[in-house]
């Protein structure tokens, strides 16, 4: 079966849920107010896409190419990022982190001092390190 491809597109204000997209080509796509729902882009590459003010909760980007992607007012939930290739992922204007990750898929990932601070209990767990007083 042929894999989809998304080329130049906008998807306004729409839900998806359960949605298998994984294996997909999206290049040049916009998001903008969608609500995201156990979406499944495993093996997807995603090129130049932009997620604004959308909420993506249980989304699977396991083994995905991420390039050139930023959530822009998005919440993201329970992302899944396992053996996930980034090159210029932006989440600095992204709110409500909470991502599942190797520490190996982190790499190319681009966020803002607070949010690394939000985030440091996830990523003294990825690099094995107990906090304790």
């Amino acid at each position: 079966m042929p894999k989809p491809r998304w080329l130049d597109s906008e998807i306004s204000t729409s839900s998806l849920a359960g949605t298998p997209v994984y294996g997909a080509e999206l290049s040049r796509v916009s998001f903008f107010g969608c609500k995201l729902v156990s979406v499944n882009f495993r093996e997807a590459r995603l090129r130049d896409v932009t997620f604004t003010d959308c909420v993506l909760d249980d989304v699977d980007f396991t083994g995905a190419t991420l390039n050139g992607v930023s959530f822009p007012g998005s919440a993201l939930k329970d992302v899944r990022l396992d053996c996930t290739t980034m090159k210029r992922v932006d989440l600095r204007k992204a709110r409500d982190l909470s991502l599942q990750a190797n520490r190996d898929s982190l790499a190319g990932l681009t966020m803002s001092p607070l949010q690394l601070l939000d985030m440091a209990p996830f990523f003294a767990h990825a690099l094995g390190v107990t906090i304790a007083d």
